[in-house]
């Protein structure tokens, strides 16, 4: 289970405290979480699944199958919220999409910082 949320976080390039505050835990929870040094109560476990929009077995490697269709549907609805952001940015050519996926990041941690 450790290595899915480590696996599930580094994909998405999210930092450990930027997990923690959206699921509303510590970093080193997190990070004890991760190094398989302690296993998170089930209200916590819940919380991380619904954060990366994956079910609890998943999470807990019962099953290969990341999304049931609950959460396919929210994902589904947060994409349809978004496309408008999404068409703009099929219509930019390779350097400014580079260009607005940094200016995405800066503001994520510009973000992290303000929280710490």
């Amino acid at each position: 289970m450790q290595t899915r949320i480590k696996e599930l976080r580094t994909k998405r390039l999210i930092r450990q405290s930027v997990l923690a505050r959206n699921v509303g835990t510590t970093q080193q929870t997190i990070s004890r979480i991760e190094n398989e040094l302690y296993m998170p109560p089930v209200d916590l476990l819940i919380r991380i699944a619904e954060y990366f929009n994956v079910s609890v077995d998943y999470l807990l490697c019962l099953t290969e199958i990341k999304r049931t269709w609950e959460g396919e549907y929210n994902f589904n609805r947060i994409a349809d919220e978004c496309y408008d952001i999404i068409s703009l940015y099929n219509q930019l050519n390779m350097i400014d999409r580079k260009t607005a996926l940094f200016i995405l990041k800066r503001l994520r941690d510009a973000e992290d910082e303000v929280e710490r």
